[in-house]
């Protein structure tokens, strides 16, 4: 299959129906605290390239139904479940010692962008530093995304790429074959969270 080894780099998951929050509230605050591991210790170089402080912060209209207050999370009721948040985290992290990431797979409305912001949250609970990278222009290419992970000057960054289909220049083999085993060498650990619809 050609999208499988084109994104050989990533393990796959498919994501299961669409779950709905268990609780809607009509709160338009977005919180106002973020972990240490949320902001990134230099400005990042590209305008598509955010921290996760910038990434929450700037979800507006509708895209704030993503943040926990305003609709929460419904975690799957299984916590051995392999779309739970702290499952998929201990997957990115695992992979990232053996320079793969997880693909999270499905269709539109699913809860992969949920499910990443969820992983992302844990990992700056965690002292990651994570970068999200957002499609449109300028368009993020591969060694801009390195730039960045080189510049936040962490040992641990986690790098989430929501709509993976959406992002022309960034290679995923070249990731996989050249930049993460020179983050390695340089002591730093890059893990990958990406997200993409089937086909």
């Amino acid at each position: 299959m050609k999208q499988d080894e084109d994104l050989g780099v990533l393990r796959r998951i498919r994501t299961g129906q669409q779950r709905q929050p268990t609780d809607q509230t009509t709160s338009d605050q977005i919180p106002e605290t973020q972990p240490p591991g949320a902001l990134t210790p230099a400005p990042l170089s590209h305008s598509g390239i955010l921290s996760h402080t910038q990434q929450v912060s700037g979800l507006t209209g509708l895209r704030r139904n993503l943040l926990q207050g305003i609709v929460d999370y419904a975690l799957p009721s299984d916590d051995g479940s392999p779309m739970h948040p702290d499952q998929v985290m201990a997957m990115v992290a695992a992979n990232a010692t053996q320079a793969r990431g997880v693909l999270l797979v499905g269709s539109a409305g699913v809860g992969k962008t949920r499910l990443c912001l969820e992983v992302s949250r844990r990992a700056v609970d965690q002292g990651w530093t994570v970068l999200h990278v957002t499609v449109g222009e300028p368009a993020v290419t591969t060694p801009d995304l390195f730039e960045a992970v080189v510049s936040t000057r962490s040992e641990r960054v986690l790098v989430v790429l929501d709509y993976l289909n959406e992002c022309q220049r960034v290679d995923v083999s070249a990731i996989r074959q050249r930049y993460l085993p020179q983050m390695s060498a340089a002591g730093i650990t890059v893990a990958m969270l990406a997200a993409c619809r089937p086909g």
